[in-house]
């Protein structure tokens, strides 16, 4: 969606009125002579939210079946159509149009306030993540889910007031733990983060690697790797061995099985799809292939998912033709700045995306924090990851299990 021009304005307002007393005829002779069908107003309504408020359902249906408008659709207030139309027959028609109701149906963010930079792993039927909790005590908040959807936060991977004051206590605001992984490995929870130290120290970005058996811990005192990189994920490959990957691109070394020793240096395995700011490297294995999935374009507005594959560990990786496989496309949209996603396989097969996102005010300020958001992953015929079709992030997507 666009928000209306000055040259586009009239038009507009025109139409959204029209709609809203429920004039089929004088919209249809608007879409079809001036007024333009992703314009919106300030607060980020579509004609579909002024159709809906006429309670035309001629007209409603046209602008979705003809015009493929989304009920779904959220304004600036998270309000789609589709709430709108609650309690009256257009809701049916909506739940029909969807394939779930309002009732069944999940809303992003899963997350929200403060929990970016989402890691996951799924031990049986139980799902565990991990989000950035920078210079913040206790750190690295767990959370735990049995559907995805709904989270509670469980433990944290450092607890230690004494350690986290040492290594903690004199840094400045945005530093300390960075975009958390976490994996699971014979028995044990392996949590690994960034530790970034001021600009002033010996080694300003440094990896932690603590574990514990016991999802919510207590975990063990952090080791700590004096390795260049940020965002580093644990791997381990069908032969046992473990990697930890790092930024900038894909960078992979090997690991002892317990995290505690680096075994070989940093090599780049893939620098992304578009060269901008690579980070938050994730590798999964899949019929046959490693998939390699990367945060791009910075943190901001421009920020998406990528990925590519290959069938040696160490490459070379073909990028992904669908790239990026999540952004937001849409500049009117509530949520922005997607990117930084981890998946995870459900007991039945299925593949899901977390990833980071943002809600502004006026635009402008991020006073929430980034949050964490959830989609579907589907498989194309020639086997890329796509998240919800490419479509950029669900306002209200059918919940997880039926």
């Amino acid at each position: 969606m666009n928000l209306y021009t000055s040259k586009t304005e009239v038009a507009a307002k025109q139409t959204f009125e029209a709609a809203k007393r429920g004039e089929y005829d004088t919209v249809l002779h608007l879409i079809d002579h001036s007024f333009n069908i992703e314009d919106c107003d300030e607060e980020g309504n579509s004609l579909l939210h002024y159709a809906v408020e006429g309670r035309n359902q001629k007209l409603v249906k046209y602008l979705v079946e003809r015009c493929s408008m989304d009920p779904t659709w959220a304004n600036q207030s998270m309000y789609t159509p589709y709430d709108m139309a609650e309690g009256t027959p257009l809701e049916d028609y909506f739940k029909d149009v969807c394939g779930f109701s309002r009732e069944s149906c999940y809303r992003n963010p899963v997350l929200r306030g403060m929990h970016p930079d989402p890691s996951i792993v799924r031990v049986g039927e139980d799902y565990y993540m991990v989000n950035s909790s920078f210079i913040f005590f206790p750190c690295i908040p767990i959370s735990h889910s049995k559907d995805l959807i709904h989270w509670e936060t469980i433990g944290y991977g450092v607890t230690d007031a004494n350690w986290a004051k040492e290594h903690l206590g004199k840094l400045d605001g945005g530093r300390g733990f960075w975009a958390p992984d976490i994996s699971y490995h014979n028995g044990r929870f392996y949590i690994c983060a960034t530790l970034r130290n001021n600009d002033d120290a010996p080694f300003i970005q440094t990896q932690m690697v603590t574990s514990s058996e016991n999802p919510a811990g207590p975990y063990e005192t952090p080791i700590i790797h004096n390795v260049l990189g940020i965002d580093p994920s644990i791997f381990t490959d069908d032969d046992e061995k473990r990697y930890m990957l790092l930024n900038r691109g894909a960078r992979i070394m090997e690991i002892s099985a317990d995290g505690k020793k680096l075994l070989s240096m940093p090599e780049l395995i893939w620098y992304g799809h578009s060269g901008h700011a690579p980070e938050g490297p994730h590798l999964i294995k899949k019929d046959g292939y490693y998939y390699c999935f990367l945060a791009e374009g910075g943190t901001g507005k421009g920020h998406m998912i990528t990925v590519a594959r290959s069938e040696n560990l160490y490459g070379p990786y073909e990028s992904c033709p669908y790239n990026p496989i999540m952004h937001q496309w849409d500049d009117m949209g509530v949520i922005q700045c997607c990117g930084h996603g981890k998946p995870v396989q459900t007991p039945d097969g299925r593949w899901f995306m977390v990833y980071l996102s943002s809600r502004f005010i006026d635009g402008t300020w991020g006073m929430l924090g980034r949050e964490t958001c959830l989609d579907e992953i589907t498989w194309t015929a020639d086997g890329w990851p796509v998240v919800n079709g490419r479509k950029g992030p669900s306002y209200m997507a059918p919940s997880t299990w039926p």
